[in-house]
């Protein structure tokens, strides 16, 4: 086949949707497929004028207008096949919040209390009417504050005080500008996008605190028939979280397939995971997490483009079932046939 791979974006994702790429055209030569590569949106004119002749495209980016379902929706109305889920998945699957909502609708799993900041602190924070910035003090419970829509773990914090509460969501509005220095130029010449993409500062999301074993699996296929890939646990993280520099930073021994974890759990993990793939309308590949706390399963989050390199968990968990990487290209073309 011959493919049209989309990297770039301009998100502050970019740099690991640049990375994962390269990873992704390493993957690809091992193959007998064909590819072209267009950094997205500088290269969008040279994209549109050659669409037609690909087979398929790899709308392979993360964050916004990428992941959100932007690019896949361009695709869809090209009326060019793409990997991947569809845009519809992609909006829901980048908003944490409603993304909790939905979950928590299938009662098959443990949602965090989850609030996305209006006027007024919620109840669930231990105050009823009060502006978060004529209170403070300790929180009655730590609470997790991160952007709500993708980000990659940028601008994520544990909060158990006011003070620290509002410092976080400062950081979140703060890192999350789409269209910052390096990104702006990284368009180079082509200023119209800056006119046409609006200068979107995401909302945090603010979650109770798990204090439990943090789990990923990857879920990969067919929306109505998914593989369970084997499940990765996160540990001896030196932050209080799994964060920008211990995801990307690390020499990776925080990532490892827990070899005593109890049969029962991985099982529970794996199936609960394959309903959530099918029910939010995934397809081709998708990793979701979870904090454990005692028999207590939380869901967290879905990723449906998950990172692609050789040190991110997908690739890790693919090999781990003896298929080559190469067989994980094909099966994104064709996800029906793994």
């Amino acid at each position: 086949m011959h493919i049209a791979l989309l990297t770039g974006g301009i998100s502050p994702e970019r740099p690991i949707t640049l990375r994962s790429n390269e990873w992704l055209q390493t993957f690809l030569r091992e193959t007998s497929h064909t590819y072209d590569v267009y950094d997205i949106p500088e290269e969008i004119d040279q994209f549109l004028a050659q669409y037609q002749k690909y087979d398929i495209v790899f709308p392979y980016l993360h964050g916004r207008y990428g992941e959100d379902g932007v690019i896949t929706g361009l695709c869809e109305t090209l009326g060019i096949r793409y990997i991947g889920s569809p845009a519809t998945t992609h909006a829901l699957c980048i908003d944490k919040f409603h993304t909790n909502c939905v979950v928590e609708k299938l009662g098959i799993v443990h949602v965090p209390k989850s609030w996305v900041p209006g006027i007024h602190v919620p109840k669930m924070l231990g105050f009823s009417e009060e502006s978060i910035t004529t209170v403070s003090g300790e929180l009655p419970a730590p609470v997790i504050v991160k952007p709500n829509c993708g980000w990659s773990t940028v601008a994520t914090n544990k909060a158990n005080t006011i003070q620290k509460l509002v410092h976080s969501i400062e950081e979140v509005h703060k890192n999350t500008t789409s269209l910052t220095a390096g990104n702006v130029g990284a368009l180079g010449n082509n200023s119209r996008f800056i006119r046409h993409f609006p200068d979107y500062t995401d909302r945090p999301i603010i979650q109770e605190y798990i204090d439990g074993d943090e789990y990923t699996v990857g879920v990969v296929g067919p929306n109505k028939n998914p593989e369970a890939l084997p499940i990765m646990q996160i540990v001896n993280v030196k932050a209080e979280l799994f964060d920008w520099q211990e995801k990307y930073e690390s020499d990776g021994t925080n990532e490892i397939f827990p070899e005593n974890m109890d049969p029962e759990l991985n099982n529970r993990l794996q199936n609960i995971s394959k309903h959530i793939y099918t029910q939010l309308g995934c397809s081709g590949v998708a990793r979701i997490d979870y904090r454990v706390r005692g028999n207590e399963i939380f869901f967290l989050e879905v990723n449906t483009f998950p990172g692609a390199t050789a040190a991110s968990f997908i690739p890790k968990m693919w090999r781990k079932t003896g298929r080559s990487m190469a067989d994980f290209i094909d099966m994104l073309i064709t996800p029906e046939k793994n």
